[in-house]
């Protein structure tokens, strides 16, 4: 009898877990990679993960409580076979847990690694927090891929963009758990390629750094996804040191703390102790109290907008004043010292005149992707050779065209109800005219 997964005839042998050998549909937890490799070391990692708290993609596996520890302990017994270090998801239940810390990572299989951690930092007066909805919101998103997340070397994969340089991987992201640890800290499942293996390995790498972006669009609905791992890399300079520090601290042996004690270590009730002290009495349920300091509760503390952002003598946002307040800054607000950043690099750079800013600045802050891509399509318009054209009159006449697809581009938006980028891509479309006039005084 065999069970076909993938068009492949697996035999009982190829599963961890056979509930009878005569039905294969109980057969669960395939540890054969194929018929010619049999038991990998990629497979068993699956099967591992399958086990964990949040299932290999999401998708637990369902076995009876009185098979699970054997179960387990055949999966350990394959990775000793092949010399590969088993995962805490089929770690034996009773005695400490080992969490690696990236120069603890295994020679082989894939390593639980730290993502990123609960807390707050200050840089002066500017706040940045990732709260446990932020990570709840990481953990979805990530399970809308279709394709592993990169982890790579210095967070190349942001330096790159764009340059068409190869951006090697140090790693591959698998799977992320369910929901932080009791030190706040999101781990994932991570499949490093040799060569980041061979550098943990000899501490020329040491930390973890996640890129997390809270503007990021769902891909299907186009509305705001909430905050997301775009990458990960590894790093001898975070820019969060703390936050590095804090990752690294977890290597070592814990106590496991007993599914009994953490039972009595449950919340029962909070109850509001002092709304002007801001703090709170947490009843556990052993009947232990705990007091804790309960932020925001004298008034909602309501991040800084750009609409809040005042313009400079020469049209650009004032970020200065931001580091004289106390309020956090908006995502929106991030978005725009990005664009303002690369606006500047576009006018110095002379792809864009300063009295084409305003307008470009309109589709940057709608559309970042489609600004970055049109701006590697335009070259200097100014000759600053001794020949130079600065006081002709080819700038004027660009500027004359940019200011009619500007136009066009607002009507647009109002009579379709779409954005400035949409609207501006759509005018250069149905205007090929106007978009080849605009391509020639870009010469």
């Amino acid at each position: 009898m065999t069970k076909t997964e993938g068009g492949v005839e697996f035999p009982a042998a190829a599963y961890a877990y056979v509930g009878d050998p005569e039905k294969a549909e109980t057969w669960k937890l395939r540890i054969w990679e194929d018929l010619e490799k049999k038991i990998t070391v990629e497979q068993l990692g699956r099967a591992a993960a399958a086990l964990s708290p949040g299932g290999f993609r999401g998708q637990k596996v369902d076995l009876p409580a009185e098979a699970v520890a054997g179960v387990k302990a055949r999966i350990r017994a394959e990775y000793k076979k092949l010399d590969a270090e088993a995962p805490a998801s089929v770690a034996a239940s009773e005695g400490p847990w080992l969490i690696l810390a990236l120069a603890e990572a295994p020679e082989k299989g894939w390593a639980r690694t730290p993502l990123a951690k609960l807390g707050k930092w200050w840089k002066g007066k500017l706040h940045f927090a990732i709260t446990r909805a932020d990570l709840a919101a990481v953990v979805a998103n990530f399970r809308k891929r279709v394709a592993d997340l990169v982890f790579d070397y210095d967070h190349a994969t942001i330096y790159a963009a764009g340059s068409g340089q190869p951006v090697p991987a140090a790693g591959w992201i698998k799977d992320i758990e369910p929901e932080p640890d009791s030190h706040g800290i999101l781990w994932g499942l991570v499949e490093w390629t040799d060569k980041a293996r061979a550098m943990i390995a000899a501490k020329e790498y040491k930390y973890a750094s996640p890129v997390i972006d809270w503007t990021v669009r769902d891909k299907k609905t186009g509305e705001l996804q909430g905050a997301t791992i775009t990458s990960m890399a590894l790093t001898g300079s975070p820019v969060l040191e703390e936050l590095a520090v804090a990752l690294s601290e977890t290597a070592g042996w814990v106590e496991e703390i007993s599914a009994e004690r953490r039972e009595q270590m449950a919340v029962k009730k909070l109850i509001l102790a002092d709304r002007a002290a801001g703090t709170a009495r947490a009843v556990l349920e052993d009947g232990t109290e705990t007091v804790f300091v309960v932020e925001g509760l004298a008034a909602e503390v309501k991040p800084v907008v750009l609409s809040e952002i005042k313009r400079a003598a020469d049209g650009r946002f004032d970020f200065a004043a931001l580091s004289e307040g106390d309020r956090p800054i908006g995502p929106e607000v991030f978005r725009a010292m990005t664009v303002q950043s690369e606006l500047d690099a576009a006018v110095k750079e002379t792809k864009i005149l300063p009295v084409q800013r305003p307008q470009y600045e309109k589709l940057a802050l709608s559309d970042l992707a489609a600004f970055r891509e049109l701006v590697k399509t335009l070259k200097p318009q100014i000759d600053l050779t001794e020949r130079g054209i600065a006081g002709g009159t080819e700038g004027g006449d660009l500027a004359k065209v940019d200011g009619q697809i500007d136009r066009l581009a607002r009507e647009k938006m109002a009579a379709d109800k779409i954005g400035y980028g949409q609207a501006f891509k759509a005018v250069l479309s149905e205007k090929p005219d106007l978009a080849k006039r605009r391509i020639e005084l870009m010469r």
